[in-house]
């Protein structure tokens, strides 16, 4: 894990990352961050010189896909040979595979736990405002 910042309800880690294009791997820098008030969710922000991307998914994918096979929609992660996981991004447009340090994925995981345990992410969920923003969209 290069670098760390933690507070009472966020945490943020810079992860070396790379993206592998036609048999050779890239460096691609990622920001993984864990916000509790958003406490299912992780999102990996992804640096190039085109600018920023960034993918919301599931904490809980992140943390099964370190040990076994995981995922079967737009991210899907599993650990591979070389204590490396493989995140595999799709979305209409197209697909990326990146490959990641195991071991400061792990850490970034066991950071997010330690903020906020499994089990406890609905002190922090806001129904009334999600049910607002669910009524929002069907309105319009």
């Amino acid at each position: 894990m290069d670098q760390q910042s933690r507070n009472q309800e966020m945490i943020e880690t810079t992860v070396p990352m790379r993206i592998v294009l036609q048999e050779q791997a890239v460096p691609l820098p990622c920001t993984l961050s864990y916000e509790v008030f958003d406490p299912f969710a992780v999102t990996a922000t992804f640096s190039s010189g085109d600018g920023d991307v960034s993918w919301t998914f599931a904490r809980d994918l992140l943390a099964a896909g370190l040990r076994t096979a995981s995922g079967d929609g737009d991210v899907r992660v599993s650990p591979i040979i070389g204590a490396q996981i493989e995140i595999v991004l799709s979305s209409p447009s197209g697909s990326a595979v990146v490959h990641a340090d195991h071991e400061a994925v792990a850490a970034f995981v066991q950071a997010c736990y330690d903020l906020l345990p499994e089990g406890f992410e609905w002190q922090y969920l806001n129904f009334d405002a999600g049910l607002a923003a669910l009524l929002d969209d069907e309105a319009a």
